[in-house]
């Protein structure tokens, strides 16, 4: 009976102990473990239990390698927390080690970090496309290749380059997820508002509007390609219309969404900016900075029109007091140098 519970705990160790040290995949319906063997654009290929298993991109959460450095580990959520310079400061002292997909995973953090801090104004957008572009060709088959594309296209618009900014959003159309395919021509129209070309940009938002697929990647970029045509309606002329098109995204939204929730926000401020109402765009801009900092790029925006709002409701020492946080915490961003 001894050997028995002897035997029986040694085995209990062993598949403990095999688990413990398996890659890890967390998908939005849970996750799964094996040993990760090779990438694509498209997706993760996990052998587990012997057989191959493919993990679609849409369906990844995040992605951890049993001989990933724990530095790395730590850098990963840091990113995913939003402190973004804390995740970079730690990557540029580590050591590139293991397999070539957990060195892949360490220098695509790093460039990720770079672009979304160079995006909010506190790294330099040169740079940034430097290490993205070293990225995607040592790495031409990653599974990040499509968010590297984004945030290339990002880059591009934020140095005002549209036709760049088009080429690499225009990539990711060729995702085989049909959210990626839809994300791809959201983003073209965010790039064409940019240019002030908002009906072409509606006709765009339109476009992903029309989809019909069960896919809830689709109906998060279909909120966004609302969220983004309510601007355009707001600029054309009917910035109440606008408003009207985003409170339904808010109250379905995942509250957990930072950037849709952020963007959402943002949007509705402009809206009621176009309409003269200066308290009602200050409370839309105030959720995104109080609520959904998490996206660099929006809570500058936000923080930029309360440091003008707040003056506009009779309280300009809260004006200062947002223009402040503005210049020392995205100071590189082009809304800390704005008038």
């Amino acid at each position: 009976m001894r050997n028995t519970r002897q035997l029986l705990s040694l085995t209990l160790i062993a598949a403990l102990t095999g688990l413990a040290s398996a890659d890890q995949i967390r998908t939005e319906s849970g996750g799964q473990t094996g040993n990760i063997v090779s990438s694509t654009k498209d997706a993760l290929i996990l052998n587990k239990a012997g057989s191959p298993v493919e993990v679609p991109i849409e369906e990844i959460v995040t992605v951890s390698f049993d001989d990933e450095p724990f530095a790395l580990k730590q850098a990963r959520q840091e990113a995913a927390n939003g402190q973004l310079q804390d995740a970079l400061d730690r990557l540029v002292k580590l050591e590139p080690s293991g397999t070539d997909l957990v060195k892949q995973e360490g220098e695509y953090l790093k460039a990720y970090c770079t672009a979304r801090l160079a995006l909010a104004g506190s790294a330099d957008q040169k740079e940034a496309t430097n290490l993205l572009f070293k990225f995607a060709q040592s790495a031409p088959n990653s599974w990040h290749f499509y968010e590297a594309a984004e945030l290339l296209g990002d880059l591009a618009v934020a140095q005002q380059q549209y036709d760049r900014a088009t080429q690499f959003y225009g990539s990711i159309a060729n995702a085989k997820a049909a959210d990626y395919q839809a994300r791809s021509r959201v983003l073209a129209a965010r790039a064409l508002i940019a240019q002030d070309k908002y009906a072409e940009a509606v006709k765009m938002y339109d476009d992903v509007l029309a989809l019909q697929s069960p896919s809830p990647g689709v109906a998060r970029q279909k909120d966004f390609a609302t969220v983004g045509k309510a601007i355009c309606v707001a600029e054309m002329g009917k910035p109440m219309d606008g408003v009207k098109m985003i409170e339904p995204v808010i109250e379905r939204a995942n509250p957990k969404d930072i950037d849709l929730f952020s963007a959402a926000y943002n949007a509705m401020g402009r809206c009621y900016l176009k309409a003269n109402q200066p308290k009602d765009a200050l409370l839309a801009y105030l959720h995104t900075d109080i609520l959904f900092y998490g996206n660099p790029e929006m809570h500058a925006e936000a923080l930029y029109f309360m440091s003008k709002l707040w003056k506009e409701v009779n309280d300009p020492d809260k004006g200062v007091a947002a223009y402040e946080l503005l210049r020392s915490r995205y100071s590189g961003s082009r809304w800390a140098g704005m008038n």
